[in-house]
């Protein structure tokens, strides 16, 4: 690959990641009961962001994860055994095994 073709795709990589990273801030930082208020009135971007909220300790555990994956994968590791467990880790699934919410009829007392 030429070095033109590798600055861009790092160039691109590392707006996209910048990206990402200004978004968790805007959802840590974010007043909840305001973003709840605006989507009880109907505000598609606050249902948005109120969801985004609840799943936020989810986006941050795979957003580590995927993190600790690239490092160990990256050439310039530290020690071939630690790499090695690493990737053993990577290999699995990077998000943590959830529940089943239950369906909304489900949910519902019956009266």
């Amino acid at each position: 690959m030429d070095p033109l073709t590798s600055l861009l795709i790092t160039a691109a990589l590392l707006l996209g990641n910048g990206f990402f990273v200004a978004a968790e801030f805007a959802l840590v930082a974010a007043n909840r009961p305001q973003l709840e208020r605006a989507a009880a009135k109907g505000s598609r971007p606050a249902v948005a962001a109120v969801a985004g909220v609840r799943e936020l300790s989810l986006m941050l555990a795979a957003r580590s994860s995927a993190s600790r994956c690239a490092r160990s994968a990256s050439p310039s590791s530290p020690s071939p055994r630690s790499s090695t467990s690493s990737n053993r880790r990577c290999t699995r699934s990077a998000s943590p095994r959830r529940a089943p919410r239950p369906s909304r009829s489900a949910a519902r007392s019956p009266s």
